[in-house]
C-alpha cells in the first residue's frame, strides 16, 4: 500500500474526529508502529473482513491517547489514517450512496458519529458559501 497524499482540512480547532474513532495503524502506508511505543493499544483489533490490525489507544473517555486541550499532541507523528482523513468526505460519500438522509441515518443505525458529520456538514457549507461569493465577483456586471 502506498502513503495516500494528506488530506487539506480546515479543521480550525476541531477535534471531532479524534474523540471516538478507532485509530488503526497501517505499516503497509509508512506508519511505524514501533514509534508509538507504549501508545498502541496491546490488543490486536480484527476488522471487519477479518485484517487484523494495531490501533491506538484511547483515554477513558473514548478521545486518542495523543489528544489534549491544545489539539494533538503526536501531530508529526500521528498515523496515517490521521493525515488523509476528512469528514466532508464522509458526509458525501453517505449522501451519494445513500441520498441526502444518509449521513442522518448512518448517525442513527451507529456508522457514524454524530459530531464528526456535523463537523463535514458545517465545513461543506462553508465551502460552498466561499464559492458563492467567489461566484459572484467573477461574474461581469453590466454597465
Amino acid at each position: 500500500m502506498q502513503t495516500p497524499p494528506e488530506a487539506i482540512v480546515p479543521c480550525n480547532g476541531c477535534t471531532a474526529c479524534c474523540k471516538k474513532a478507532l485509530i488503526v495503524l497501517f505499516p503497509e502506508a509508512g506508519d511505524r508502529i514501533a514509534a508509538h511505543g507504549d501508545n498502541v493499544d496491546p490488543i490486536i483489533k480484527t476488522l471487519p473482513g477479518g485484517k487484523r490490525v494495531f490501533t491506538l489507544k484511547k483515554k477513558i473517555d473514548g478521545s486518542c491517547i495523543y489528544l489534549t486541550d491544545l489539539g494533538c499532541s503526536a501531530h508529526a507523528l500521528r498515523p496515517v489514517v490521521c493525515r488523509v482523513f476528512d469528514c466532508r468526505g464522509v458526509v458525501r460519500g453517505l449522501v451519494a450512496q445513500h441520498g441526502p438522509m444518509g449521513p442522518r441515518l448512518a448517525v442513527r443505525k451507529g456508522q457514524a458519529d454524530r459530531d464528526v458529520i456535523a463537523a463535514g456538514q458545517r465545513l461543506i457549507k462553508e465551502e460552498e458559501a466561499a464559492n458563492a461569493e467567489a461566484d459572484k465577483t467573477e461574474t461581469p456586471t453590466a454597465s
